[in-house]
Parts: structure tokens; C-alpha cells; sequence
């Protein structure tokens, strides 16, 4: 092999070495400070893959939290019409009282007065019952839809749990409003008549209730499959956009020794033109 004096081409060989080796050093001291292996120029197609599996997980985090938040309103919702169920009892209780032949007029006025102010509790509770300003038993949340799905698709994304957010004012219940109790319920035949009326009620409230316990069994097995679709959202994306630290950190100090061995042999290198020189 000749000796060059005008071009050293070993020496830009060398160069071009330490300079390859310089930058995977710097490309693993910023993978192993960030902590992501990903960028737009080294990976554009696994940054785009990471990023879409960000959003998915981000969402199932959302739904999550929508879901729960929905098992917190029909919750609301159950005690208030638990309150309702215990008026109705109350109020069946004392109309099979009066429908009893031996009660006087004064005996029936009484448990008259009682039956109204428990009608005018359970429009109370209809008419108050709220979760985050949204009244829930007075008929104004019937199509209320959760999203509990990550994506746009309502099919597979939302439960629509209005059909258990019915109203229950005493007038959609079918029952007498607290006026018309004292003026409607007068006999014994009139109270035995309104028992049939109270059950009616009754077994809309029971099933309302039943309703709202099939959906918060419904919206906590998709806080559980969510739950699961995030871990392996997550996973996945680890996968695919984080820093193996030990791998990268063995990598470093490959290339830290490359570069350590290509500065000396520059060095050496860099004495070839002296000398061929000193050879002439």
C-alpha cells in the first residue's frame, strides 16, 4: 500500500467513521434522557402507529372514567327512587287502612292529610333529584347516553340508560295528586280502589330500580374490558415508542468505544503525510 502526502485517504476514511459513531452516540444519549425511541425521521410509520395506539389508550381512560361517572348518577337516581318506593309503601299501607269499614270520617281525613303530604314528597324527590345539575326522575333525562367506547361509532361506544331515568311525579306514576287526594278518596271503596293504583306504581318504581341495576352491572363489566383494552393499548405502545435502557445503554457504550478507538487511530493516521515525507 503507498504512502499518500497530498490525500490521506485513511484519515478521511477515519473521520467519516468517528463521525458516524458521534452521532449514535448522540442518538442514544437523547433516547436514553427522553425515554422514546421513536421520531419522525428514523420512524415515521411506528411514530404514526404509536400515536394512534396513544389516542385509543387516552380514550379507554375517558370511557372509563364516563362510565363511572354514569354508575355514580343511576346511583343517585336508585336512592331516590328507594325514597320513592318507601313513600308508596307508606301511602299503600294507610289506603288499606281506610279502605277497613270500621274507620270514621275524622280516622280517613287523617290519613288523608298524611297520604298528601307523602305525594307531595314524592314530586319533591322527582323534582330534585339531580346529579351535576341534571335532574334524573322528573322525565327530563330519558334519552340520556353515556359514551363508554373510545371512538365515534354510537353502536359500539354509548349505552343509552334514559329507559331507567323515567319520571315519577305522582301524575306518570297514575296516582291522585296531593288537591285531588282529599277531595278523590272519601270511602272505603275509594281507598280499596287507589291500592290497585299504588301497586300499578309500585311496580313501575321496581322496575325502574331493576333497570338501573342491569345497567350499572352493564357499565362496570365495560369498566373492566376497558380497563383491560388500556393496559394493552399502553403495552403495545411501549413496545413500540419507549427506550429499551439497558439495550440503548449497551449501544452507547459500543459506540463511546468507537469512538475512542477512531480518535487514536485519526491521530495515527493524521501522522502518515510526515511520514512519507520523511521517507523522501
Amino acid at each position: 500500500m503507498g504512502l499518500e502526502i497530498n490525500t490521506n485517504v485513511t484519515s478521511s476514511i477515519i473521520q467519516n467513521n468517528l463521525a458516524l459513531s458521534q452521532s449514535e452516540v448522540e442518538k442514544s444519549i437523547l433516547k436514553i434522557a427522553t425515554g422514546k425511541k421513536l421520531s419522525a425521521v428514523e420512524d415515521a410509520a411506528n411514530l404514526i402507529l404509536a400515536e394512534t395506539l396513544d389516542a385509543q389508550a387516552r380514550g379507554s381512560q375517558t370511557a372509563i372514567e364516563n362510565s363511572q361517572t354514569g354508575i355514580n348518577t343511576l346511583q343517585t337516581a336508585d336512592a331516590g327512587l328507594e325514597s320513592t318506593n318507601e313513600n308508596l309503601q307508606r301511602i299503600r299501607e294507610l289506603s288499606v287502612q281506610a279502605a277497613n269499614g270500621t274507620y270514621g270520617e275524622d280516622e280517613r281525613n287523617a290519613i288523608k292529610d298524611e297520604i298528601s303530604a307523602l305525594t307531595d314528597e314524592i314530586n319533591r324527590v322527582a323534582n330534585s333529584t339531580s346529579f351535576n345539575k341534571q335532574n334524573l326522575l322528573d322525565g327530563s333525562s330519558s334519552d340520556l347516553t353515556l359514551q363508554t367506547g373510545p371512538n365515534g361509532d354510537p353502536g359500539e361506544n354509548t349505552i343509552n340508560v334514559g329507559d331507567a331515568l323515567g319520571s315519577v311525579k305522582t301524575d306518570d306514576l297514575g296516582l291522585l295528586n296531593s288537591d285531588d287526594v282529599k277531595t278523590s278518596l272519601n270511602t272505603s271503596d275509594d281507598f280499596r280502589s287507589y291500592i290497585d293504583s299504588v301497586d300499578n306504581a309500585l311496580s313501575r318504581v321496581t322496575e325502574q330500580r331493576s333497570n338501573i341495576g342491569a345497567y350499572q352491572n352493564r357499565l362496570e363489566s365495560n369498566i373492566n374490558s376497558m380497563d383491560i383494552t388500556s393496559e394493552n393499548l399502553i403495552a403495545a405502545q411501549s413496545r413500540i415508542r419507549d427506550t429499551d435502557i439497558a439495550s440503548e445503554m449497551s449501544k452507547l457504550t459500543q459506540n463511546q468505544i468507537l469512538n475512542s478507538a477512531s480518535a487514536s487511530l485519526l491521530a495515527q493516521a493524521n501522522q502518515i503525510p510526515s511520514i512519507a515525507l520523511s521517507l523522501i
